[in-house]
């Protein structure tokens, strides 16, 4: 077997800041700095939006808005709910990436910012089943519908607008600071949903679900003022001014990019499909098996607070080894462990919950998802890059979206037996890591990104 093709591993020759500065140039480290600081927080805000829906399907939305399907049905509608926003995401990705593309990455995320918060703060608002009106599991769905198109241009967006200003020499690490916004995100909202059960108590399903959908309209308004202050990417500003956007920049991906597009859905419907079984099936599923609900709120909190400190470390591993190696790496690690994974979680106890996050949340996830917005972003000319990305990223999540329905449905089919789930996990790992190996050179094998157009000029 060959090992992946990754040049990108290869360090920058001397001018080639990754800012879209001038040849010979640094960017400014302040700048740089709040650039990382505002992706960060902006995907950690937006994905507590996102992530908080999550957690709500695998707890509380089945009883609140189809009790009336009984137990297992009202947790397969909610997980239903939960692949919808999934669906929508590519659409999202497409819409946002274009307009991203051509009028700049900075008026693109502060939209999806102001659609999230839109949307989770409506529902926390909707009426449920439970006060006879039926209205509410429409209007659920439809915000739903709405957070997955915004955040379909999100995490693109944020993890490019870090990316191209990064130096060359950091591009995985800066990429992977925008991205560990998700889990501190997942963090937050794992967190607000077990302090207010604790709090509410009993009462729990009545109102206290509704508070950290509430909160995050304040956080969404302090997450605003950050973005405004970030700076345009420089690529964009170089391109404006050398008129090279792309009229229809999804024309362009598929006609010049699809081999790049289809590698990168493999690997991130890997990355995805973990994350969701792991951390919204993986939930549902321990809880029913006996482990008490705050207790494994607490384990996952704790587990999203690890993948954030690996997703870093395996960015910066990736920056000097090469980012193919390690996510090879991470996916051959998904195949090992995927069926010892689902033991775990279905086995009952608090130990098994916690050995299953951090096999699969804290290693797979993390080895997947730090390198994984450079090594795409690598293989795409700026022109197209946040379309390109968004592509990968959104139609991978599909996958990822659908798992906790497919892994549920099966269940069912096989009378509770996980194995099936666990061959299908360990089925789609392997197509990642071969997918890896099938990569081919980035755009420029020396000279990448910001650096290729520096050294046109």
């Amino acid at each position: 077997m060959t090992q992946p093709v990754d040049p990108t591993s290869r360090p920058d020759p001397g001018t080639g800041p990754g800012s879209g500065t001038e040849a010979g140039s640094t960017p400014d480290p302040r700048e740089v700095r709040t650039v990382l600081a505002s992706g960060f927080l902006g995907t950690m805000l937006e994905y507590y939006d996102f992530m908080l829906y999550a957690t709500a399907a695998s707890l509380v939305f089945g009883p609140l808005f189809f009790s009336s399907l009984g137990p297992q049905g009202a947790l397969l509608a909610s997980f239903s709910t939960l692949a919808v926003g999934y669906f929508v995401r590519p659409i999202g990705g497409i819409v946002l990436g274009h307009f991203g593309d051509k009028i700049g990455r900075k008026p693109i995320l502060v939209v999806s910012l102001i659609l999230i918060g839109v949307a989770t703060v409506g529902i926390g608002l909707l009426p449920t089943t439970q006060d006879g009106n039926y209205t509410g599991a429409i209007l659920l769905v439809a915000l739903r519908l709405v957070q997955g198109f915004a955040v379909g241009g999100e995490i693109t967006g944020a993890a490019l607008m870090a990316v191209e200003h990064a130096p060359a020499r950091s591009r995985a690490f800066a990429g992977a600071v925008a991205v560990a916004g998700g889990p501190a995100g997942a963090v937050l909202a794992t967190l607000a949903v077990a302090a207010m059960a604790q709090i509410s108590g009993d009462h729990f399903l009545d109102w206290g679900w509704r508070v950290p959908f509430l909160i995050s309209g304040v956080l969404v308004i302090a997450a605003f003022i950050i973005r405004l202050r970030v700076t345009e990417s420089p690529l964009i500003e170089q391109l404006e001014a050398k008129r090279k956007a792309r009229k229809l920049p999804l024309l362009e991906v598929f006609r010049s990019h699809t081999r790049i597009i289809l590698i990168g859905i493999a690997v991130c419907g890997a990355m995805y499909i973990t994350q969701q079984l792991v951390t919204v099936y993986g939930l549902a599923l321990a809880n029913q098996n006996g482990v008490d609900q705050s207790d494994s709120l607490y384990v996952k909190a704790g587990g999203a607070l690890a993948l954030m400190f690996t997703t870093i470390f395996f960015a910066r591993l990736s920056d000097r080894v090469g980012k193919a190696k390690v996510l090879l790496g991470g996916a051959l690690a998904g195949a090992v462990f995927a069926i010892p994974v689902l033991t775990l979680l279905s086995n009952g106890t608090v130990w098994g919950f916690v050995l299953a996050i951090l096999l699969g949340n804290v290693i797979v996830q993390g080895a997947l998802y730090g390198p994984f917005a450079a090594f795409v972003a690598a293989h795409l000319p700026p022109a197209v890059r946040f379309t390109g990305t968004a592509l990968t990223y959104n139609i991978g999540s599909i996958l990822g979206g659908l798992a906790p329905t497919v892994a549920a449905s099966l269940a069912v089919v096989f009378a509770g037996e996980y194995l099936p789930m666990g061959i299908v996990w360990t089925v789609c790992m392997l197509i990642a890591a071969a997918a890896i190996l099938l990569a081919p050179k980035p755009v420029n094998p020396v000279q990448t990104g910001a650096d290729a157009l520096v050294a046109k000029r």
